[in-house]
């Protein structure tokens, strides 16, 4: 797989990672499960101003890269005949 496909597709990791850190910080209520806390309050600054769920948006960004390095290594897989 040639150097720039692995460096776009780390790239992408490292945005993804990045964003879900400031969603983490902005957000303390931030879980896996949902579930509703008392004082808990809409958040609507930070990542949340631009995208109500930027959590999903930052994990869009996993997504499209696997399946680009994935099509790229079943691309240069097939026989060359």
């Amino acid at each position: 797989m040639p150097l720039t496909v692995n460096l776009i597709g780390d790239l992408l990791v490292a945005i993804g990672f990045f964003l879900i850190f400031f969603v983490y910080r902005e957000n303390t209520f931030t879980s896996a499960t949902i579930e509703v806390a008392e004082n808990q309050k809409v958040i609507s600054t930070g990542p949340y101003a631009i995208v109500r769920h930027p959590m999903y948006a930052s994990a869009s960004l996993y997504l499209v890269e696997h399946r680009w390095r994935s099509a790229h290594f079943w691309g240069s897989c097939r026989s060359r005949s």
